[in-house]
């Protein structure tokens, strides 16, 4: 977008922003006052790390995020999950502080609207955006801006759930049932095809004694129908000419040449050939599952192309067959047919 364009909407008076700076450490702070800098002016431009600009509609109870930008080098190290989280808190507590002063319950903000493009939406749907509106059309319907080639979102505020801290809370949730299962809780990112179907296994097997009525009975030849289709389509796209195009992401990243860490927040991802282990041990059992692991390979193409720029052979293709890679492998398991002689290969699909 033009720069007299985002400065016109961020300098609107109907509109706020929501801004996170990085504290300076002591050794840069000596060194710009060394250089003549204002105390009082150190926490400048120079250091904002990221922010959002939005719009409030308290009269239909939703905002519109005008704008939501990360800094480059702080992308991937949760500075945009904790910048939302901090969003959603804020309006609650402005919620909370008009119905102490007795301002109209209506005027509460309820929902969260913005138009996202193709690279954003996985980074929304993260912080639990979805595409399906459930708001009345007529609530939004010429008052927001409209962007081509971008999709629009909502987001729900709960007043209950603690934004900040959604993540410890979902490792305490999940420490407890693995716990009532009789399984260690511990984590199996990354785990091979055969441990991570053992650990499966268990979880299953603990809630079968614990909780009989969470775990549905399965039938063996439906299970065996999802791990055919899907090991073929594994087998498709990691080997022979797809092989070759997609080499680089079918091995985790301390095979890539050079080695290669994970950044901060993308720990918990897995790649290419770690779905096709999963495939042939037949850790999926519905379609569901499988496109959960693919979704979350996009995270590893993230990765990939990151490590990539900093390569002296990178080519542009590489980039390109990153992002094709991980979106042809969502449409496909999407298109999967399951269906056998015997009915849906999967359930709850």
């Amino acid at each position: 977008m033009p720069a007299p364009y985002i400065a016109r909407l961020v300098f609107d008076h109907h509109h706020h922003s929501f801004c996170i700076y990085r504290k300076r450490t002591e050794e840069e702070e000596q060194e710009l006052l060394a250089k003549g800098a204002d105390p009082d002016v150190l926490r400048s431009v120079e250091n904002l790390v990221g922010a959002i600009s939005f719009r409030s509609f308290p009269e239909r109870n939703f905002i519109e995020i005008a704008f939501c930008a990360v800094h480059t080098e702080k992308r991937s190290t949760g500075v945009g999950r904790l910048m939302m989280a901090l969003l959603k808190e804020h309006l609650k507590h402005i919620a909370r502080e008009d119905e102490a002063s007795g301002v109209d319950p209506k005027f509460v903000i309820k929902n969260i609207l913005t138009y996202a493009d193709n690279f954003a939406v996985g980074y929304f749907q993260k912080q639990g955006f979805f595409k399906r509106l459930t708001m009345d059309t007529d609530r939004h319907e010429g008052r927001i801006k409209h962007y081509d080639e971008a999709v629009l979102m909502q987001c729900d505020l709960y007043d209950h759930v603690d934004y900040l801290h959604v993540g410890t809370h979902l490792k305490v949730c999940r420490a407890l049932i693995l716990s009532r299962a009789g399984v260690s809780p511990i984590s199996h990112s990354g785990e091979s095809g055969e441990l991570a179907v053992a650990h499966r296994q268990a979880v299953v097997d603990g809630l079968v004694t614990a909780r009989p009525e969470m775990v549905p009975e399965m039938d063996e030849a439906r299970l065996e129908r999802v791990r055919q289709v899907s090991a073929a389509l594994l087998d498709e796209l990691t080997t022979g000419e797809n092989g070759e195009m997609y080499r680089d992401l079918i091995c985790p990243p301390s095979e890539l040449p050079d080695g290669g860490q994970f950044p901060p927040g993308l720990q918990d991802t897995v790649w290419l050939g770690l779905i096709r282990e999963r495939a042939h041990a037949g850790y999926y059992r519905t379609r569901i599952m499988l496109e959960s692991d693919c979704t979350r390979f996009k995270d590893y193409t993230t990765f990939y192309r990151e490590w990539m720029r900093n390569r002296p052979d990178r080519t542009p293709e590489h980039e390109r067959y990153a992002i094709d890679a991980a979106q042809k492998l969502i449409e496909r398991v999407r298109a999967l047919d399951f269906d056998s002689e015997d009915g849906p290969a999967t359930i709850n699909d």
